[in-house]
């Protein structure tokens, strides 16, 4: 069996654990090494973009989706790269997604804990001592 087929690694947990019952750090230690030795690196995709840049925003910022009708917001708890389609036919660009924790007032809540959202999707929360009606109603304040 080669290296990377998961029957292989499962007998070899089977048989460290029969040899080691009560595991110590040092056979955790030299399960892990071992373990990390047969792991198989993962490439890039051949089309992943040479330039990529930084997420705009980060684990713990405060958005709300750009408002529509009525808009949800939360906390970004997550973010990945990700090749979304484009309005070519079998083309892919590649964009940041982030998971957002909607806040137990936003509107969609009742019914949803999570939700993904675009880059250009999203828009940063003003700072908290700006209220929530303020910061989801900025031109009600404006002169």
């Amino acid at each position: 069996m080669s290296n990377s087929d998961p029957s292989s690694r499962s007998d070899l947990v089977q048989a460290e654990l029969r040899e080691n019952p009560q595991p110590t750090s040092s056979n955790k230690m030299n399960t892990v090494l071992r373990r990390s030795r047969e792991l198989s690196f993962i490439q890039a995709p051949g089309e992943l973009p040479e330039n990529i840049h930084l997420p705009k925003y980060e684990i713990g910022d405060r958005c709300r989706w750009v408002p529509m009708t009525s808009s949800d917001w939360g906390t970004v708890i997550g973010q990945v790269l990700a090749p979304v389609q484009t309005a070519q036919p079998n083309s892919s660009q590649w964009s940041w997604l982030y998971l957002i924790l909607l806040d137990a007032d936003s509107p969609s809540r009742p019914w949803v804990t999570t939700e993904w959202a675009e880059e250009d999707d999203i828009e940063r929360l003003q700072p908290s001592g700006v209220s929530q009606s303020a910061a989801l109603n900025p031109l009600e304040n404006a002169e």
